[in-house]
């Protein structure tokens, strides 16, 4: 029976797994074995850059001031944590092509033998190099540059410059402190003929063939998407001969994403990442003003009583990004909160979003978060 009963726990969605620890991880200090660890650290891979990012100490120290920064962004933690390990694998990847550039320059001018070697200017000309080598694209067409990972790279260095500026500064270490102002002088000055090409090519594919009609999406798809989600939605929510499990949750959650994202023209990271308190919010008619909706002439009026106004933080959080619930949806995203069929999908009982991932994760459904992965 206990054999039994620990396959049956190993193959469930919903029971705790045991996950191991790296040892890499154990050489770091006490507050590296927290969440940052957990999140950041063991998570990437065995190869030279990862190795790098869980071992260079400044790595480790720039990654942790990133992370902190946006781990307040309670309702975007995969992106926070993506967008941390990307750029400490970035800096890993710069340092690493730092190194190979020894090979034609000679060796650093400066060299501490970690990734504080590229906030000095001294270096600069092998840094140039490895951002050279790191974003050419000699695969696909010669002499091709990655405009967009080559643009991030710039800002991505100013950031982290920062970090080691202010790292230095409560170490009591000015002098050092100047001279990383003085590799970002070097970097803004550089910045015209170092990344002048990829602000070129990015300048020119918005202007030229991001607007062309043949990258628009076709009109005439849209009420054949429109009519499918509508009436596989009905067949879902209104059907009670079949029991809820993962996988009906799971497709009625991507037919009301889709329906939403369409409806309201919005990017699919956006409705993807409500939570359950907010649609609260639009079942109540919280946001709508019962004085004003006197006001409105019947047309309005009827809009208002078919559709449901929810609210949610946009980018940066700054400001409130508007969501239409449009008549066909309320019912099944009611099918979506009930606390019952969440439970029977191994839907965590904590999880907070409005479209959720399965088996027992507090995450929103990132895999809905572009637009083309919903529809």
């Amino acid at each position: 029976m206990k054999r039994h009963s620990n396959v049956c726990l190993g193959k469930s969605e919903s029971s705790p797994a045991v996950v191991p620890v790296p040892m890499d991880l154990l050489s770091h200090d006490q507050d590296f074995n927290t969440h940052f660890a957990n999140d950041i650290l063991c998570r990437f891979q065995k190869d030279a850059v990862g190795k790098l990012c869980i071992n260079d100490s400044w790595l480790t120290k720039i990654g942790k001031r990133l992370w902190e920064k946006q781990r307040s962004k309670i309702n975007k933690k995969t992106e926070v944590r993506k967008s941390v390990m990307t750029d400490m694998r970035r800096l890993a990847a710069l340092y690493l092509g730092m190194q190979k550039a020894e090979e034609e320059l000679g060796e650093l001018p400066a060299k501490e033998g970690n990734v504080s070697d590229l906030f000095k200017r001294t270096n600069f000309p092998h840094l140039e190099i490895s951002i050279s080598n790191y974003t050419s694209s000699e695969i696909s067409e010669p002499n091709s540059v990655k405009a967009g990972l080559k643009l991030s790279l710039y800002y991505l260095l100013k950031s982290a410059a920062k970090i080691v500026k202010g790292t230095y500064l409560i170490e009591d270490k000015d002098e050092l402190s100047n001279n990383v102002d003085k590799f970002v002088s070097v970097l803004e000055l550089s910045s015209n003929y170092l990344f002048g090409d990829a602000t070129y090519k990015i300048n020119q594919q918005r202007q030229i063939k991001l607007r062309r009609p043949e990258a628009l999406p076709q009109e005439d798809d849209l009420p054949g998407l429109r009519d499918y989600t509508v009436q596989r939605m009905e067949c879902i929510t209104y059907d009670q001969l079949e029991f809820w499990d993962l996988h009906r949750y799971v497709e009625l959650r991507d037919l009301v994403v889709c329906r939403l994202t369409l409806f309201n023209t919005r990017r699919g990271s956006e409705p993807s990442r409500l939570l359950v308190s907010e649609w609260k919010d639009a079942e109540n008619n919280v946001w709508i003003d019962k004085q004003q909706l006197e006001a409105l002439d019947d047309v309005d009026k009827a809009l208002a009583r078919n559709l449901k106004v929810a609210y949610q933080s946009g980018k940066g959080n700054k400001h409130l990004v508007l969501v239409l619930f449009p008549k066909d949806t309320i019912e099944p995203v009611r099918k979506l909160c009930d606390e019952d069929i969440r439970s029977a999908a191994a839907i965590a009982s904590t999880n907070i979003f409005l479209f959720p991932t399965t088996n027992g994760s507090e995450k929103p459904c990132i895999r809905l978060a572009r637009g083309q992965q919903c529809v």
